[in-house]
């Protein structure tokens, strides 16, 4: 078929400015296919590109887990990276940047990132070559005043995220430190096993705290009139996951965590050699800022990473992805769908919006949509003056297996998806597609397939 990409196109034609005439052929024919076939495209040589980025991982110096927003204009390249290091034998080292997206750039579910973490030691074999990056991103503008003030009063925010919650900051700081304060004696209570708010169902967190969620009412209730709040899921979400709706401190607080989360027993086989690196995301000119010294990766304080720099400031994707599974949460959505990030076509490469989800559960399945309705709730309801997910198509379910399936449709009967998310989508008035990569065949005979789910959630092939 026309425009079936490999890895070597994805590296070639997504990290670069220029194109072929042959690729530019290619990208002409991909503008012609509708949602669904680009889709279909993609799935063609999905295990092939999975296979492959899973040889680049054994290639590199270093695999690095960088916890980066689900903004789309934080984009990482799906190649090896070249980093000047005087420490490394030849003066440089090569890095694969392994995305892990969380709302506002939020603290990582334990969880997750042990099944993360997990999977690409299957990959390295080597523990020493796991290595994380914490990251918070904003516009040229917003990244030159960080230091410069006391806060961000004077300061536009770029993250749409932390631009909400700084609407509501006192009614956010007030349910966060109450938030974290209950979790804590409810950890004690469990003799310390750990507790997590926010992949519990609304119903069992409003019966064992109801005046955490009379707070969450509240502010869900602030933030708009009905059918344009804020999902209660997505404030308990950041409540727990994001030390400030600032930009500047909240990296620190994230790589603070991060470092908790590595002294614990499970990771005790990677905990020795896990550099936790910190860095600036500028999602115009598309580079890393290294602001300290002891947080580097290399020896460098800047990091391009080879994509073309962008003159606007708003985020306008074409697609939302979930990831949803234990297995497909570890591969980039550009190695996935590179079609639907802008690869191998015409239009610029942040273009998908990206969640996900790890665990078979309604609830964590839950959190993926939470994050995702941030997009599709800009999108049909769109603000004054601003240009955010204007040109948004489409919601992309990607699932490990079958039961990831069953579990997405349970979740769109749920009371929670009826009242919190449905009626966004209900205007959105596209359908929603899930796709199962049927990643427990071990053989990888059985091809991935695509359906699509109507508005009121009944799924069909």
């Amino acid at each position: 078929m026309h425009g079936q990409l490999s890895l070597e196109m994805i590296t070639s034609m997504g990290n670069s400015h220029y194109k072929s005439e042959n690729e530019q052929l290619i990208a002409h024919l991909a503008e012609k296919l509708t949602p669904e076939q680009l889709i279909e495209q993609d799935l063609e040589d999905v295990v092939s590109r999975m296979r492959q980025y899973k040889q680049l991982a054994t290639q590199a110096d270093e695999v690095i887990i960088t916890i980066i927003c689900c903004d789309s204009r934080v984009v990482l390249p799906q190649s090896l990276v070249t980093v000047p290091d005087a420490n490394s034998s030849h003066g440089v080292k090569k890095v694969l940047f392994v995305p892990f997206p969380t709302i506002g750039g939020g603290a990582p579910s334990r969880s997750r990132f042990k099944l993360v973490k997990d999977e690409l030691l299957k990959w390295v074999k080597d523990p020493s070559k796991l290595k994380v990056l914490v990251t918070q991103h904003g516009d040229t503008a917003e990244l030159s005043h960080l230091g410069l003030t006391q806060n961000n009063d004077s300061v536009r925010i770029s993250c749409g995220l932390r631009k909400v919650f700084n609407s509501y900051l006192a009614q956010f700081l007030v349910l966060k430190s109450h938030l974290e304060a209950w979790v804590d004696s409810q950890n004690k209570s469990l003799n310390h096993q750990t507790f997590v708010p926010d992949r519990c169902g609304l119903a069992e967190l409003g019966a064992l705290c109801p005046d955490i969620m009379l707070e969450v009412n509240k502010l869900h209730e602030a933030s708009g009139p009905i059918g344009q709040r804020i999902p209660k899921r997505l404030i308990i979400r950041t409540a727990y996951r994001d030390a400030s709706p600032n930009l500047e401190g909240n990296e620190e607080a994230v790589a603070r965590r991060m470092r908790t989360i590595l002294t614990e027993s499970e990771h005790q086989n990677i905990y020795r050699y896990c550099s936790v690196y910190m860095a600036n995301y500028d999602h115009q000119k598309k580079e890393l800022i290294f602001n300290n010294h002891y947080s580097r990766l290399g020896d460098k304080r800047l990091l391009p990473l080879d994509f073309p720099e962008r003159d606007e400031t708003f985020q306008d994707p074409e697609y939302v992805v979930i990831l949803f599974g234990q297995v497909v949460i570890s591969y980039p959505t550009a190695v996935l769908l590179p079609s639907l990030c802008g690869i191998g076509r015409n239009v610029p490469t942040d273009n998908v919006f990206r969640t996900v989800a790890s665990e078979p559960t309604i609830s964590t399945f839950m959190c993926g949509l939470a994050e995702a309705s941030y997009a599709v709730s800009h999108h049909v309801h769109p603000h004054p003056d601003d240009n955010n997910f204007r040109s948004l198509k489409r919601v992309i379910i990607v699932c490990d297996s079958q039961k990831y399936v069953d579990v997405v449709k349970a979740a769109f009967q749920d009371d929670e998806y009826r009242e919190e998310y449905l009626p966004m989508f209900l205007l959105m008035a596209t359908p929603i597609d899930i796709i199962n990569l049927n990643r427990t065949n071990k053989s990888l005979n059985k091809l991935a397939s695509l359906s699509t789910v109507n508005l009121l959630g009944q799924v069909s092939n």
